[in-house]
């Protein structure tokens, strides 16, 4: 259990081994209405009114105070349109097989172990296949019991969105510098980036990540696992329970999945990479 302190702004940033802080504000609920029957026959997911419920506390938790005007927030609407609602595959190995067809095709490496997917993931995004590759999310966590999507900006918020609207599911991204619209108290933690190689913070609002959620981590990459371990403090922290993570893209030589075993949740990935040697990349089977 994490026993409490306070942190001032200057404290804060002299600490930077600070693992997780957090604080509790609220909880929401998501009420799912499903659309009319489209010409198809088949029904869209349209709209989600997150209502608020009433406050519970978190029992354990380093709570770190930002110097930042408090403001309240309304609920708000979350909308979203299936963007082929009678797009049907013929197996569900087709939207794996999908994803790494294109990684082939459009994927650069780098080197160093860094695979540049911008053209299709990380800075361009191709909504037909985030879809794809949601609709597999959904369908291997149907029966982990859900209740919140988290990710972290930017990357991860596209798979993150079409998986939660297979699912009809909120979704939480863990932004990466603090907004003047978050509560003066949030939860934080650092993780290390691969890519900018420096130690980022990852803070959620308390308002958006209550007291006995359970929690389904999505993310572009499962590489280390550093980052994903970072959303796992942030929701153990509010008292959360996480269900399940899922990765579009492992990279298996880097350890990750070994990282997370300790969970003891399962862990599914699209599409996992082997090797990255020699300018090819080789797909493979988790042990």
């Amino acid at each position: 259990m994490c026993r409490g302190f306070v942190l001032s702004g200057a404290q804060r940033s002299r600490r930077t081994g600070i693992m997780s802080s957090l604080y509790f504000r609220g909880n929401r609920a998501s009420t799912l209405r499903q659309a009319q029957p489209n010409s198809s026959g088949q029904r869209c997911r349209t709209d989600e009114r997150f209502d608020k419920l009433s406050a519970s506390h978190c029992h354990s938790a380093y709570i770190v105070p930002m110097l930042f005007r408090e403001r309240e927030n309304s609920s708000g609407m979350f909308s979203a349109r299936v963007v082929q609602c009678g797009k049907n595959l013929s197996s569900q190995e087709a939207d794996v097989k999908e994803l790494q067809e294109r990684i082939l095709r459009d994927g650069q490496i780098l080197g160093g172990g860094i695979l540049k997917v911008d053209s299709f993931v990380n800075h361009q995004v191709d909504p037909l296949l985030m879809d794809a590759c949601g609709r597999e999310f959904a369908r291997r966590f149907a029966n982990v019991g859900a209740t919140k999507v988290l990710t972290a900006e930017i990357s991860g918020i596209a798979p993150a969105l079409t998986t939660a609207i297979h699912l009809g599911l909120p979704v939480v991204y863990a932004r990466k510098t603090k907004p003047v619209t978050m509560p003066d108290q949030v939860y934080l933690t650092l993780a290390p980036s691969h890519t900018k190689g420096r130690m980022v913070e990852l803070i959620v609002s308390p308002e958006y990540l209550a007291h006995d959620e359970k929690v389904l981590i999505i993310d572009d990459f499962l590489a280390s696992g550093a980052t994903i371990l970072g959303l796992v403090r942030l929701a153990e922290a509010s008292g959360s329970h996480i269900v399940g993570i899922g990765a579009l893209i492992e990279k298996l030589f880097e350890g990750g999945r070994e990282a997370l075993k300790p969970l003891g949740v399962q862990v599914e990935s699209l599409a996992c990479i082997t090797s990255l040697d020699e300018g090819k990349i080789t797909f493979g089977e988790p042990a």
